[in-house]
């Protein structure tokens, strides 16, 4: 099944809880912003690492590095809410709700980033940044639409105020050979 996915990704997946929540955010958006794509509303997460080259990884050897590095997270929590992006302030290109959260996350990504360098790509030295993807302002149409209506996206992102235990990790494959990308949990590491 590897061979299906371009790449892969460590994340903490969103709490079934505020999934509904997530999936009205999304709907919102891409209802009052046709222009606007937004994240996939079944795989709601916030990425601790990302596997980015298309290679075939050894499986195995990445559940076990993960395994034996994700209880540092044990006991601890994230909150959500609040627009926050990937871009310039002007232009942004990914909408994001803002992520505040523990010191342990930037650790373990770190340790990630150390372990997983034969899989990283050579230009993934952006500063870790936690967060959740709700939408992409990456074409013109979308720029047009965020840059007119910009306070009331804002307004739509204040209404968000999630806090949570991480509770666990999963791994997921990705294939970005197709529209649009598939997202697909391959294991769940619970603590």
């Amino acid at each position: 099944m590897s061979n299906v996915y371009t790449s892969y990704f460590i994340a903490i997946p969103l709490p079934e809880e505020f999934r509904s929540q997530f999936k009205k955010l999304t709907d919102e958006i891409s209802t009052k912003y046709p222009d606007t794509p937004t994240a996939d509303p079944t795989t709601p997460h916030i990425t601790i690492y990302y596997l980015l080259k298309e290679a075939t990884p050894d499986l195995s050897e990445i559940e076990r590095t993960i395994e034996e590095n994700i209880t540092v997270l044990a006991g601890t929590r994230l909150s959500a809410g609040g627009l926050n992006f990937f871009g310039p302030t002007d232009y942004p290109k990914v909408l994001l709700l803002d992520v505040s959260y523990p010191n342990e996350l930037i650790s373990l990504n770190k340790t990630f980033t150390g372990l997983f360098k034969q899989y990283s790509a050579e230009d993934n030295d952006r500063k870790y940044q936690p967060h959740l993807t709700i939408a992409f302002a990456n074409t013109p149409k979308s720029q047009v639409a965020f840059q007119t209506n910009r306070e009331d996206i804002e307004a739509i992102f204040q209404q968000i105020s999630w806090t949570f235990p991480i509770t666990k990790v999963i791994l997921y494959g990705v294939n970005s050979k197709i529209e649009p990308e598939l997202q697909i949990p391959i294991k769940e590491f619970n603590f």
